[in-house]
């Protein structure tokens, strides 16, 4: 019996059993079903990409591992999840998964959903520091300009802050920045302040 049929007891287990060969797709990013899975045996590939199709991150997860907690806050699972063996998974429903926990509470939600989007959040991280240099300035600047459709807009953060997000050099973001800022995207000058979103987007989108 697994970790979650203990923590069942003395009531029957409600999650579902499910064995899968290797090369199976189990999940497509924002794909229906919000389902939660545990895995038990075996080991399954996690993965993002653009809407290129340019792979952004990819992680291997085995036994122990609890995927999809997204749903639980009523979000996608923003993943390709495949198997790369033979897989022994545990599945449920997320609001199946809400009653088992035994609280549908205001404050365990809320916590829950702080928890989820801080998950999701070092997940961004990670992939802000894939693609080239330009690539990644690009891409991060769109993502703190999100929301702010109008041009110019300026950004208050310090170049080396993005430096050492983005784990680059000075001299490396510096260059970035100029092709940038050459290609009409930022507006020219020592400030960060993006004049045209969609020419920063195609630069985003690169790798």
């Amino acid at each position: 019996m697994c970790k979650l049929g203990v923590a069942s007891q003395p009531d029957p287990c409600p999650f579902r059993e499910q064995i899968v060969g290797p090369g199976e797709c189990l999940s497509m990013p924002d794909a229906d079903g919000g389902w939660v899975w545990y895995v038990r045996q075996g080991w399954v590939a996690v993965s993002s990409t653009e809407a290129s199709g340019a792979e952004l991150s990819c992680s291997v997860r085995g036994p122990g591992s609890m995927l999809g907690l997204e749903a639980l806050v009523g979000a996608t699972f923003p993943f390709e999840l495949w198997t790369l063996s033979r897989v022994v998974l545990c599945k449920l429903p997320a609001e199946g998964f809400q009653t088992w926990l035994g609280w549908r509470n205001l404050r365990a939600d809320t916590v829950l959903g702080c928890a989820v989007e801080e998950l999701a959040q070092r997940s961004t991280d990670r992939q802000e520091i894939c693609g080239t240099a330009t690539t990644r300035v690009a891409r991060f600047l769109m993502r703190m300009s999100a929301g702010q459709q109008t041009a110019p807009t300026r950004l208050p953060i310090p170049a080396r802050v993005i430096a050492r997000v983005l784990s680059m050099r000075a001299e490396t973001l510096s260059r970035s920045l100029t092709q940038l800022r050459k290609a009409g995207a930022l507006v020219s000058g020592r400030a960060i302040i993006i004049a045209d979103r969609e020419r920063l987007a195609r630069f985003a989108a690169n790798n």
